[in-house]
């Protein structure tokens, strides 16, 4: 029997989902800003991961040069997400390596890399969450993958924002090459889009999930998933275009 898990993107259509409605015999993959959401879900009975790709998210504003400057607009929001991470202490979380000398006693987290790093965890790609996500889900085995609010990369057209952002004008994404790729390297992975819309890359690799999540499309501000505090907190940031 296949491997199976499911990962979750922040595609504004994850607004659009009963998160709490997810099957609960199958592993997840986090990242993001999913630690936020109201249904974010560490069911001990199953494995759940939750991986941040982003370089020096936890280095010290004065380490940070101007390339990185909009780090610094975002402490607030990383520390938040730090605090919740302890909170969740079931979860398996994964940071880029650049970060090790800046986090302390936190349980069940492993340092990624791109590179033959001493005491890190090699995925091949993360550039990105979304070929970050499925090098994690080839790393830990999974041979059956199931992709949830990755609009960008697999609907005709989608929004220009994420879950928590405010909506901005639709766009034809044109991605079609980067999930083809994937697909072709990763080809011992089977892969099921969770998606009410038709996908824009035919091919017998990517497939229509058989996984149900109730709809919630009543949903229409941000209150709807988030509580009010962590509302508060991603707004702080300038490069956050966030409906308060």
């Amino acid at each position: 029997m296949a491997k199976e898990v499911i990962i979750i993107g922040d595609g504004p259509s994850i607004m659009n989902y009963d998160l709490g409605s997810l099957d609960n015999n199958v592993d997840r993959i986090y990242c993001g800003k999913h630690i936020f959401h109201r249904d974010f879900n560490s069911n001990p009975n199953i494995s759940c991961h939750y991986i941040v790709i982003e370089p020096r998210l936890l280095w010290p504003n004065c380490m940070l040069d101007r390339k990185r400057s909009y780090i610094k607009s975002l402490k607030m929001i990383t520390n938040k997400m730090m605090d919740n991470f302890r909170i969740n202490g079931s979860v398996n979380y994964y940071l880029h390596w650049t970060n090790i000398p800046f986090i302390r006693n936190l349980k069940n987290l492993t340092f990624i890399s791109n590179r033959r790093v001493p005491g890190t965890t090699y995925l091949e790609q993360i550039t990105g969450s979304f070929d970050a996500c499925i090098s994690l889900a080839d790393h830990l085995g999974y041979t059956k993958v199931h992709l949830l609010g990755f609009d960008g990369f697999v609907l005709e057209e989608s929004y220009n924002n994420r879950w928590y952002e405010k909506n901005e004008k639709k766009f034809k994404p044109d991605t079609s090459r980067t999930v083809k790729f994937l697909i072709d390297k990763f080809d011992h992975i089977r892969f099921y889009v969770v998606a009410e819309s038709k996908l824009i890359f035919d091919s017998k690799k990517l497939l229509k999930s058989d996984i149900r999540i109730n709809s919630c499309k009543n949903r229409v501000q941000l209150r709807d998933v988030m509580r009010e505090g962590d509302i508060k907190t991603l707004a702080s940031s300038k490069y956050l275009n966030v409906d308060i």
